[in-house]
């Protein structure tokens, strides 16, 4: 079982104010696969239907995100009811 699995389907991410700046400022302490995760979370797609498109180009990105997460540049928002 994969992490992807194991996220909710439900968990929404969006961007955090610190994680814009750093889109904006295109910083290069992010990789460009954590750029291009960072770029997709807009607060309303289920973070679970990201990573499961991204998984067959990229299938370190659970890995990214938890990344993002320890970093402060994304966080949960709410889930979908």
């Amino acid at each position: 079982m994969s992490l992807t699995d194991t996220l909710s389907p439900d968990l929404i991410h969006h961007r955090t104010e610190k994680g814009q700046l750093a889109v904006a400022q295109s910083t290069r302490l992010l990789s460009p696969e954590a750029l291009r995760l960072l770029l997709l979370f807009n607060g309303f797609t289920p973070t679970r239907h990201l990573l499961t498109r991204l998984q067959s180009d990229m299938p370190e990105a659970p890995k990214v995100l938890a990344e993002l997460e320890q970093m402060g540049l994304v966080r949960t928002v709410h889930t979908v009811h």
